[in-house]
């Protein structure tokens, strides 16, 4: 699976969350790790971090493929 359409898959998540519901405006210290192939199952985690970013984890089991930080409009740190 492409970079690109796994932030744009992660995105759908944080606006589909009735609690975020909010523009991604930058992401943040993101890692890709390994390849995500056809046919594997993977599970997105997100949670909401310390300074108003959302934290991303898109793994299989234990194995992590992809993680890291979003910034959504009007969450950015100091406001």
């Amino acid at each position: 699976m492409p970079a690109v359409a796994q932030l744009l898959m992660v995105e759908a998540l944080v606006k589909k969350n009735s609690a975020w519901k909010k523009n991604v405006v930058s992401i943040h210290a993101c890692k890709f790790y390994d390849l995500i192939l056809p046919g594997q199952y993977i599970s997105v985690h997100l949670a909401s971090g310390n300074t108003g970013e959302i934290k991303f984890r898109i793994v299989q089991e234990d194995k992590v493929f992809t993680q890291g930080l979003l910034q959504l409009a009007g969450n950015q740190s100091g406001e």
